[in-house]
Parts: structure tokens; sequence; C-alpha cells
């Protein structure tokens, strides 16, 4: 194998359409694969050959390992495969028929990987296997599962298949991430299989088995093996409200337990999107807008003081209009606000999926299933014009009464005023000022009226920040208080612990947990993944509490102890 560091005159890698579909027919991935002579040079480091003239062959049925050093280039050769780049010179025929002959999606189809750290998606289980061949029925999936040891411990889930496995796979350890990421590549029946030590997370009685049913796959079946893989003040203060909201939000945010994060409403993309454009809604209206408006009423409110000494009674029925108005504007705004608390969900799923689709763009081109996160995509995005499409409709009707009611409005003033000039009960040049401000103040009532959508944006965006700065975390990271052990001597206790995850309550990871560990005393948690000994160190941190009894040093419950001496303590 050729492990290149050296620098030297590289052409630059060619292009490769990454969404092909129907470019080349299909490849036939049933024989040898050979590296000829490949070199090949990173775009951002075009002048530094990651490989340099690599002549390999990988031999069908036969498992291929690729053993180097770090940065050598094993890497660089599954990439190559799957050809997420093109190589600078060379090339890599697959049963004598060159790779860039064949379509990407189809390549990849017959490809399956698994790395040493398993990306799934924040789907189902059975969602995250069923990747591997979107077409594959309920039970092809089970007989992945099986087939990965990963069957076993899923049906033991409150959920089963159906269980959310959370952002970055939060929800499981890395054994059961790495034997459903297993189950994916197996689901797909690939005549190529690379691994890069898809084993390393499982415990012994997992690894045999694991490795029992690769071997079984593995006939027919190529393996490549990598070891290591002038409102200016109105502005102004808006913008720098926003920085102090923004600024706030994000200190809060660091306040919160891990249980805050492992609710769905919590995910990366929703708090990104509350910091961003939740913030940015806010700062739209308390910005030269709230100057506008503040100078609006303020005008109206001196012209119906004028205009009530003119003539009371046109004044009267403007008055009348207008709080009628202001009336409908207001439980419109807090009719949207409801709206858009419950769209505020959705939009936060669909920026989850986006960028972890986009963090995770080499294992979704690997699996194809760009097709498939579109439709999930436009699925979520369809969800928000089915929540709003009733307000939609409302606002037009409500936006057609604003504007016929005022030329009624206009109508009813114009006949009342002539038949006050007829009975000589007004002057003309009263009911003139009384006109000219009733124009204005209709002009303004339209233009407040198109920022109902905006005003309703800004109060739901507001009172998703009021609810954050009101809550109260159960384990306060920033907290001072609790106790400090002057002489602490090592003693620790899990008495009856019970506990399971915030997102699967129904599910317990630990039942009547009970330790002693004595100081001085070295112990080691032993058992299959997924059993909680991950958890035991989670707790111990205080990273989570337990859902019934104690964990104790030195017979006083961490509880009771300073968080921030336990974080020292614990280094």
């Amino acid at each position: 194998m050729g492990i290149i560091q050296e620098e030297t005159n590289s052409v630059k890698p060619k292009q490769i359409s990454n969404y092909s579909i129907d470019e080349h027919p299909a490849i036939d991935l049933n024989g040898d694969i050979q590296f000829d002579n490949v070199s090949f040079a990173y775009p951002a480091r075009p002048d530094i050959l990651a490989l340099r003239d690599l002549t390999l062959v990988a031999r069908a049925g036969e498992i291929t390992a690729l053993v180097g050093s770090s940065g050598s280039g094993k890497s660089t050769c599954v990439s190559l495969l799957l050809r997420y780049y093109e190589p600078s010179s060379g090339r890599i025929p697959i049963d004598g028929q060159s790779m860039t002959d064949c379509n990407d999606n189809a390549l990849r189809q017959k490809i399956g990987v698994v790395g040493q750290e398993p990306v799934l998606f924040d789907t189902t289980i059975y969602e995250n296997i069923r990747y591997g061949q979107l077409h594959a029925t309920k039970g092809e999936i089970e007989e992945a599962a099986k087939q990965a040891n990963a069957h076993d411990f899923i049906m033991k889930l409150s959920q089963q298949y159906e269980t959310i496995v959370g952002e970055q796979s939060v929800q499981l350890s890395g054994g059961e991430k790495q034997r459903i990421a297993l189950a994916r590549a197996l689901l797909k029946k690939p005549n190529l299989l690379l691994l890069d030590e898809p084993t390393s997370a499982l415990d012994n009685a997992s690894e045999k088995i694991v490795q029992e049913a690769l071997e079984c796959s593995c006939a027919g079946i190529g393996v490549l093996a990598s070891r290591v893989i002038q409102h200016t003040a109105f502005s102004v203060s808006g913008s720098k409200l926003t920085q102090r909201i923004r600024a706030k939000a994000f200190a809060q945010l660091l306040r919160q337990e891990m249980a805050y994060f492992d609710l769905p409403e919590n995910r990366s993309g929703s708090v990104c999107n509350r910091l961003s454009s939740e913030a940015l809604a806010i700062q739209e209206l308390l910005g030269a807008r709230l100057g506008v408006i503040c100078e609006a009423f303020a005008t109206i409110g001196f012209g119906f003081s004028l205009g009530f000494f003119y003539s009371w009674l046109l004044t009267l029925i403007l008055f009348v209009y207008s709080i009628c108005m202001f009336l409908i504007s207001f439980f419109q705004i807090r009719w949207q606000a409801q709206l858009n608390k419950r769209s505020e969900g959705i939009f936060g799923q669909a920026s989850a999926l986006a960028a972890e689709v986009l963090r995770n763009m080499r294992t979704v081109k690997q699996l194809s299933i760009e097709d498939k996160l579109l439709q999930q995509f436009s699925n979520l995005v369809n969800q928000t014009f089915t929540v709003r499409r009733n307000d939609i409709i409302i606002s037009g009707l409500l936006r057609g009464i604003y504007w016929g009611s005022q030329t009624l409005l206009l109508f009813m003033l114009y006949w009342i005023a002539l038949i006050r000039l007829e009975h000589k009960q007004i002057q003309a040049n009263d009911a003139l000022m009384v006109f000219a401000f009733a124009a204005f103040a209709l002009e303004t009532l339209r233009f407040i009226s198109t920022l109902t959508r905006q005003m309703s944006s800004s109060l739901s965006a507001a009172q998703v920040f009021f609810d954050l700065f009101d809550r109260t975390p159960i384990i306060d990271n920033c907290s001072a208080d609790g106790r400090q052990l002057d002489n602490f001597h090592g003693q620790i206790k899990f008495n009856q612990v019970e506990f399971g995850y915030p997102s699967r309550s129904t599910s317990r990871v630990l039942n009547q947990f009970q330790l002693t560990i004595e100081p001085s005393q070295r112990v080691a948690l032993v058992g299959g993944s997924g059993c909680g000994k991950s958890t035991v160190i989670q707790l111990l941190e205080r990273f989570y509490d337990v859902t019934h009894g104690q964990i104790c040093l030195d017979g006083v419950d961490i509880r009771e102890l300073n968080i921030h001496w336990l974080w020292w303590l614990l280094q």
C-alpha cells in the first residue's frame, strides 16, 4: 500500500455528479476490486498527496485488510470506493469495469459501510435499519437485526422497533448503535462490505456472535476492513435587546440539566432556531417599526382629542370602529401566536433533520437515501401549511373586512355629516377637519393590520424566551450551593437506585441497583451492551438524577453536595 506524505505537483480531482440518477448503467459489483496506480490529493490540500501510485487487488469473497499508521490513506481508499472523490490519476476498475462508468447511487446501494463511530438518524430504530434498503419488509428488517445481534435488545425496549434513537443517538449505548448500523448494512445484502472496527464497542459475547454473523454474511462478498478509519434609537435599542436576549438565553441553556436536551422539542436544531430566528423576530418588531407604531398611536390619540372638539358624534363613530378593529387585531395576534407555537416544533424538527443530514452527508450518500430524507423534510414543511391553513384563510377574510368596512365607514360618516350640515348642526370646516383625521386614522389602522402576523411571531417568540428564563433546572449547573466534604475518604454507595431516561421514562435502565465501593477499591462494571454501565457513570457525575433511591459519597447524598466540587472531585 502506498503511504504518501510528501509534496508533489498533483492535478486537481475530477468533479463528481453527487446526485445523478440515470447518467450511467448500474455496475455489476461481483468481481475483484482493483486500485490501478491511484494517486489522490484532497481539494483542501492539493499539493499533498494522500495516495501515490497505489496498486492493490481485493478478491471477491475474501477479506482484505488495510493496515497502516494514522493518516496513511486507509479511510481515503474507502472514500474513493464510495466515490466521494475522484482519483487525481489512475483508475479503480471493478471486475474490469471502471467505476466512472456506473451510476453513483446504484454503486452505493451495493456497498455496505459500518464505521467505528456509527451514524444513526433521529428517528425510530425501524427507520434507521430500513434506510439500508427502503423497500425492505418488516421481516427482512428483523432478520437483519437478528444477524447483527440487535433484535433481542430492541425487543426489550418499551417501544421496541419504534423507539426513537434521539439526536446523535444519545438514547442508545455505543454497542447498541453499532449493532443497528451493522443491521442496516446487512439489510442491503451488499456485494461489498466496508468495515472500520465494527465490533470495537461490543462486549465479548456480542462480538463473537456478530463476527459469526459477518462471516456467514460475507460468503460471496468482498470485505475491505480498515482498523483505523430616523428611528435610529429604536433600531439600536432593538439590536441591543436582541443581543441581550441571545446572551441570556444561551446562559440559561448552559444551566439546564442533560435531561432537558433529551426532550424532542429541545434538539439542537430547535435550540439554534430559537437563538437565531426567534430572537430576530423580536428585533424586527422592537426595532424601527416600534417607533412607527408609537408615532401612529400618539398621532391617533391627538387626532381623537381634536375630533371630539370639532364633532363628537362623527368622532365617536370613528372611535367605536377603531376599538372594534383593534380588538379584532388583538385576538388575531393571540390566535396566530398559538399557531406559531404549534408550528415552531415542526420547524424545529425540520431544522434538526437538515442539520443532521448535512452533518452526516457521507452516510446519506453512501446509503443513497437522498429521496427518502427529502420526502421527510417535505412532509414536515407541509405539516406547517396544514397547521396554518385556516389562519391563512381567516387572515385573508379579515383583510377584506378591513378594507370593505373602511369604505362603509366613510360612507356612513359622509351621510351623517350631510344630514347634520342640512340641519345646521355642524360647520363645513369642522366636518372637513374630522374627515381629514378619519382618512389618516384609517390609513394607520390598515398599516397596523399588516403587522398582525409579525406581532404574533414576536409574541410567540417572546413567550418561548420567557418560558426558558423562568425555567428552574432540576440540576442547576451554575449553582454555588451545596456542601463540600472536608475529609473525603472515597466511599461510593448506590442504594436501591432506579432510573429511566426522560425520553424513555417507562423503560427502566437501572432497577433497584445496589453497589458499594469502598475507598481505594477498584470495581469493574461488567454487563452486556445497554445494561446501564454508562448510565451509572452519568448518574455519579449528576448529568441526571435518580428516579428513586440514593447515591451517596461518604454517606452524603450527592444531591446535597456542591455540584462544582463534585465535578472537580471526579476529574
